[in-house]
């Protein structure tokens, strides 16, 4: 199917039939639903979808019940939720806007064989005062997902509403704390290319926005993830990576994460282990809080981080906390290194550690090294970890830091200042744990 347009003209009123589904959009059908279905060797390209409300997708807006699509493409296609102001159906209504350059809304939903979206155009544009959903292939799964060998390159993904989750692959998967239901989405051998416009206010991903994950051999290359909401969290794979998930074996080459709260390579908030993960040429940067190569905040024990490599990278904040592999972890940190990197602060005090930044009551670390890295601003420096002093034996450090290596290797605390005495830095520093202890950075 090619060029065709679609376009809702009911300003977000219900459209009939079941309301559940009412207003879903795509470019081969709107809904389907109630028996296992297979959709295969479809291509939608140089087409035009916009709607008011609800949900949109290159091939189906939703999809009911169980699906898989097979070797599917959307090329050069333009999804669009325009210009949704106050006192309109759809801020009037109980509807949420949820787009997908494949599908819109799902239950449980396999992609696989080389289904990809290319040089496509995801928007929802303008606040709608409720959350919405926006991603390179599947908006909001009911579900669980899984995807395998399929790829979203060249692709623009863009949620302007103040709540707004976004992803380069899926914005969100079903996660409800109080009664524990927590879909996953499961994904292998697949990649981010290109993509130098994902960007969104609350939870941003280069690959899920917010929920469970199961990620394996990911690759994520030349890309653009963005935050400009004040809190959230941002991550090259997953913005807010909840229990029971597993990143492994990720490649990210030449990938530009920045966000206001918590920002990660990786993933901007962690729950979950995560592991055998390399990042390199790439630039990570917060405006505060928490910034980390890898993850920006690991505040529970059992979420590991292991066998996580960061190389050639530019982490940068204006203050907080921030590491070469994490700003803060509260966790195991094993067998990581970072190197050639320079982590950087810019304004304000700071804990900086060319592996972690801060450590919580619970961290433990084993078998780290350092080399190369360069470490520059106000506040604790450590080449390992910048605040507690810990053990550092089991650790390697091979520096290019302006301080010494003697002060470092020990895991003292270096004063930026030399009028300061080391009881001033230390009060300076427990401060800003306090502060950070008090904020709302543990939390969703």
């Amino acid at each position: 199917v090619s060029n065709i347009k679609i376009k809702q003209r009911n300003n977000g009123e219900n459209m009939g039939g079941n309301p559940a589904y009412d207003g879903s959009f795509g470019g081969i059908g709107g809904v389907i639903y109630n028996t296992p279905k297979t959709i295969k060797n479809n291509n939608i390209s140089n087409s035009t979808i916009d709607v008011a409300i609800q949900n949109a997708g290159g091939l189906f807006g939703s999809v009911i019940n169980s699906a898989v699509i097979d070797n599917c493409n959307v090329e050069s296609v333009t999804i669009n939720n325009p210009n949704i102001e106050a006192g309109s159906g759809y801020q009037n209504s109980s509807y949420y806007a949820i787009l997908g350059g494949l599908v819109g809304y799902s239950n449980d939903i396999t992609i696989k064989n080389s289904s990809n979206v290319k040089k496509s155009n995801i928007t929802i544009s303008n606040g709608i005062g409720k959350p919405a959903y926006a991603a390179g292939m599947l908006g909001f799964s009911k579900g669980d997902v899984t995807i395998d060998d399929s790829k979203v390159i060249n692709t623009t993904v863009n949620n302007e509403t103040a709540d707004g989750i976004i992803g380069g692959f899926v914005g969100m998967t079903d996660y409800k704390e109080a009664q524990y239901i927590s879909k996953i989405l499961n994904i292998s051998n697949s990649s981010l290319e290109n993509c130098n416009n994902i960007t969104g206010k609350k939870h941003v991903g280069g690959v899920l926005g917010f929920g469970r994950i199961n990620a394996n051999n990911i690759t994520i290359s030349n890309s653009t993830i963005e935050g400009l909401g004040d809190s959230g969290d941002v991550g090259g794979i997953v913005g807010n990576n909840e229990l029971d998930s597993t990143i492994n074996g990720v490649t990210a080459t030449n990938i530009n994460v920045s966000g206001k709260q918590h920002v990660g390579g990786i993933a901007g908030y962690s729950k979950s282990k995560i592991s055998n993960v390399n990042i390199s040429e790439s630039t990570i940067s917060g405006a505060n809080v928490v910034v980390g190569g890898i993850v920006g905040n690991v505040s529970l024990n059992t979420a590991t981080i292991d066998n996580c490599n960061v190389d050639k990278c530019d982490i940068n904040s204006k203050g907080g906390m921030i590491g070469g592999v994490a700003g803060f972890a509260n966790t195991t940190v094993s067998e990581c290194s970072t190197t050639n990197s320079n982590i950087i602060v810019t304004d304000g005090q700071a804990c900086m550690g060319g592996i972690v930044g801060l450590g919580g009551n619970s961290i433990v670390i084993e078998n780290l090294s350092v080399k190369g890295n360069t470490i520059t601003g106000t506040g604790t420096k450590g080449d390992i970890i910048g605040a507690p002093d810990i053990n550092l034996d089991s650790c390697t450090i091979e520096t290019t830091s302006s301080q010494e290596i003697s002060e470092l290797s020990l895991g003292k605390q270096v004063i930026d200042n030399e009028d300061e005495s080391l009881a001033e830095n230390k009060e300076k520093i427990e401060d800003l744990i306090s502060e950070f202890n008090n904020s709302k950075a543990y939390f969703f």
